[in-house]
């Protein structure tokens, strides 16, 4: 029952994620890409969460250091993707 929550809580996420990318784009573009990176991040997340069969309880899920540093400094340099 707990996998089943889990994989419905992260469609969910990812379906608010997909209709905030609508919102991102009419920030201004030092905004924009703060919030992109963000959303490029929690989906990382998401995807650790699934990649550890949905055990939050054993170890955190998060996105390595070096890859959250690739981020921001893409996003600093001004690109998205």
């Amino acid at each position: 029952e707990w996998r089943a929550l889990m994989r419905f809580e992260i469609d969910r996420c990812r379906d608010l994620y997909r209709s905030a990318e609508e919102g991102v784009a009419l920030l201004p573009p030092a905004s924009a890409r703060c919030v992109h990176t963000a959303l490029v991040l929690y989906s990382g997340i998401l995807r650790r969460i699934e990649d550890a069969d949905y055990d939050v309880f054993s170890r955190r899920a998060r996105v390595p250091t070096p890859t959250k540093a690739f981020l921001a400094a893409r996003a600093a340099a001004g690109r998205r993707r």
